[in-house]
């Protein structure tokens, strides 16, 4: 199979979602897993209601188009460095 690692907050879920498309093309019946990969931050700053709301928003987005993708999606929470 083939493994990806990826940041898919931010603009760059729409970029993996294109990357594996094209690899779902070419290899039809290669198992395809995907590591979402977030940094420490993503969920550590504080937003408003409407900032929560479109953060929410925008993984159900991008997790639902990524796993249409992929056999199996495993989420890491990279550490942070501060202690």
């Amino acid at each position: 199979g083939i493994q990806f690692v990826v940041d898919d907050s931010g603009g760059f879920s729409s970029v993996a979602a294109d990357f594996l498309e094209n690899i779902a093309d070419e290899y039809t019946n290669t198992p395809v897993m995907l590591y979402s990969a977030r940094g420490p931050g993503t969920y550590m700053n504080p937003l408003s209601q409407k900032g929560s709301i479109s953060r929410a928003l925008h993984d159900a987005v991008s997790f639902s188009r990524l796993s249409s993708l992929c056999k199996l999606i495993v989420p890491i929470g990279l550490p942070s460095l501060s202690t």
